[in-house]
């Protein structure tokens, strides 16, 4: 019986060993644990004076809602998309616009798997032929542009669209799109080491001898297409796309082969006197393509049409060939219909969108919390002791003339023919789609031709309906896209939460205007430092402060922060965060504690693994949502005022000497 007191204490000092080393592992209250190991998670909410974050989203971390249908380790933004999803098929289902109404026999259609099948291939095995019986370069080109269509042409790689850098022009989008698909490769089987093993040959065959080609001309159609894909890639390597985007002339020549776009892009001023105004995504590989495309490699050509009209094709007319390209095995045909709505019909989505859920109201109250957060911000810069006058008026007059803008659609188009057509079947689903981006791209050539509004979509890469807001230097301009103001993101119940989220995310972009980037434009996007040669050398010594302080936080075990790599965001929330606490100063009994809370559920999120955590950490140029909260929260007087125990000793406590701040 002595002996088992003695086995007793041997069990429970193994046991606290190996605790030890689980802590180790995961850390007891790490915030990028995940929600579906409670385990690793205290059994008891963290005192907020040691782990602000987790201690506001510990409901959260313990109980993760499940019945959204996402992983529960999605981010805030992912139940945004889903919301924006609901809401889409609502407007659809209540038909209260035209846009509406045009959703939802589009969604109807392509839900209907009769009417699919009986639309089958045959529309696009038309325009096979037709693109087989061409006998030259030129009557491929000139067969490729019917009805002002690009994407089916050699010529994919040119599209029309806003610029990137400079949204008050037109240009064209310069691609390079694969037609060569990718084999798919479990994570426990290994992987190919040369590129050209990696391309679905077997698939490709299969395709082009569906199109017609036999089995021996479709077999040498496929090494040649890998080839012509590998040899583009090795004509990039050698060639960097910078070199020669002076030459105007060659891109004028690829361009005169589209001559009615070129011509009526020249009589609305989008091509320059001297050539085209182009944007470059991959510009050595076009000049590649430009070398390739004579007679001589005529049925190469042909192949890549066919091809690239086939996959667009079947994004919409088979599910399952839908789903394996999109790698979502059990896409519901209603799955395939939004997106299609998405993607294809983007305009006639965004109007309906904008007309049923941004409201006049909604309008008003971004504007009005907008214009306050520039005037909180143009004070701030008043205040600021460290500036010179010419500098302190110079950061006064950029906040002040500062514009805000409620991202819109930039204009409606008559699609009931197109619908009624569909509905008669007198088309079929393919030359719907055909039709309507036919009618989207004539619609840019009318915009390119028109003053343009700031309103307006300004971006290729972001809808309208987006959850997203963004800050352009360039134009001194803050622009908000509606997904932004979806609950999720923006909460209107108090004046506490409004600031918290809505405010905090107006503040955010704004103050992109005064981190170490923004500080190099004026007023006017001109790129004229606002900052005298004087004070410049002052603001970056602010900067590597706080860069050095960021840089001592731990992201996981053994893994330290570059505080240089997520400065620009974290600046960014912490002088949004002090523009929207002066607001709050204004405000008679103002709940801070529950601002802060609000900050803190605001950058909710947890990542599956620590692996996923450095991951992140590494692609996005914001910080982890823990440091967001934590870090930037404990720079801030208010903080310590709201929780007296928050103090040397523990966790959150940073010493007033540490405390960092730009302005």
């Amino acid at each position: 019986m002595k002996k088992v007191p003695v086995i007793l204490l041997i069990i429970c000092l193994l046991t606290s060993l190996l605790t030890g080393v689980l802590a180790e592992g995961h850390p007891e209250g790490k915030p990028w644990v995940n929600p579906e190991w409670p385990e690793n998670v205290p059994a008891e909410r963290p005192a907020p004076e040691n782990h602000f974050y987790l201690s506001v989203n510990y409901d959260l971390h313990r109980r993760p809602p499940m019945d959204t249908g996402l992983d529960s380790g999605d981010s805030v933004g992912a139940r945004v998309e889903k919301e924006l999803e609901e809401d889409i098929w609502r407007l659809v289902d209540a038909e209260k616009s035209t846009e509406a109404i045009c959703l939802n026999i589009l969604a109807s259609l392509i839900m209907d798997t009769d009417r699919r099948e009986k639309d089958g291939l045959e529309p696009l095995m038309v325009y096979v032929r037709q693109v087989r019986s061409a006998k030259t370069t030129e009557e491929l080109s000139a067969l490729c542009r019917q009805g002002g269509l690009l994407f089916g042409s050699p010529y994919a790689t040119l599209e029309l669209d806003r610029s990137l850098l400079n949204p008050d022009k037109f240009v064209m989008m310069v691609y390079f799109n694969d037609v060569m698909p990718r084999l798919q490769f479990e994570a426990d089987e290994p992987q190919p080491a040369n590129e050209e093993d990696w391309f679905d040959k077997k698939r490709v065959e299969e395709e082009l001898v569906l199109l017609g080609w036999d089995a021996d001309s479709a077999k040498q159609l496929t090494e040649r297409l890998a080839r012509y894909e590998l040899d583009s890639r090795t004509y990039g390597d050698k060639v960097p796309d910078t070199e020669g985007l002076d030459q105007n002339p060659s891109l004028e020549k690829a361009l005169a082969n589209c001559v009615p776009l070129r011509d009526q892009m020249t009589s609305q001023g989008v091509l320059w006197a001297d050539g085209a105004a182009f944007e470059i995504s991959s510009f050595s590989m076009f000049r590649y393509m430009q070398s390739m495309y004579t007679d001589e490699n005529l049925e190469l050509f042909k192949a890549i049409v066919c091809l690239s009209m086939y996959h667009y094709a079947m994004d919409y007319l088979d599910p399952a060939a839908y789903a394996k390209a999109h790698e979502g095995e059990d896409l519901s045909p209603r799955k395939i219909a939004y997106n299609y709505m998405l993607v294809h019909s983007r305009f006639l989505t965004e109007q309906a969108y904008a007309d049923a859920y941004i409201s006049p109201e909604t309008r008003v109250l971004v504007k009005d919390l907008a214009e306050e957060c520039k005037q909180a911000l143009a004070d701030r810069m008043r205040r600021c002791e460290w500036l010179s006058e010419e500098s302190r008026a110079n950061a006064v007059k950029k906040a002040e003339m500062m514009q805000v803008v409620i991202v819109s659609p930039e204009e409606r188009t008559d699609f009931k023919p197109l619908l009624a057509a569909l509905c008669r079947e007198d088309i079929s689903l393919l030359d719907a789609a055909v039709q309507y981006d036919a009618m989207e791209l004539r619609m840019k050539l009318r915009l390119a031709g028109q003053p343009f509004e700031r309103g307006h979509r300004f971006l290729n890469s972001n809808s309208m309906i987006a959850a997203n807001a963004v800050y352009e230097p360039g134009k001194n301009t803050f622009y908000m896209m509606a997904g932004i103001l979806k609950p999720a993101f923006c909460d209107t119940s108090s004046r506490e939460t409004l600031l918290a989220t809505l405010g905090q995310t107006i503040a955010h972009e704004m103050s992109h205007g005064f981190e170490n980037y923004g500080v190099e434009y004026d007023w006017d996007g001109n790129q004229n430092c606002v900052l005298t040669e004087e004070d410049k050398p002052k603001f970056l010594e602010r900067v590597r402060r706080m860069s050095e302080s960021m840089s001592r936080i731990e992201l996981a075990d053994g893994v330290m922060l570059d505080g240089s790599h997520t400065f620009f965001e974290a600046a960014a929330d912490l002088n949004g965060l002090k523009v929207v606490l002066d607001l709050a100063k204004k405000t008679e009994g103002f709940d801070y504690d529950l601002f802060f809370r609000s900050i803190g559920k605001k950058f909710y999120r947890s990542f599956r693994t620590r692996d996923e955590a450095i991951m992140d950490y590494a692609d996005n140029g914001h910080p982890a949502n823990y440091v967001r909260t934590n870090y930037i929260i404990a720079q801030v007087d208010e903080f310590y005022l709201t929780y007296p125990a928050v103090k040397e000793g523990t966790d959150m406590y940073i010493a007033p000497e540490d405390r960092v701040s730009l302005w």
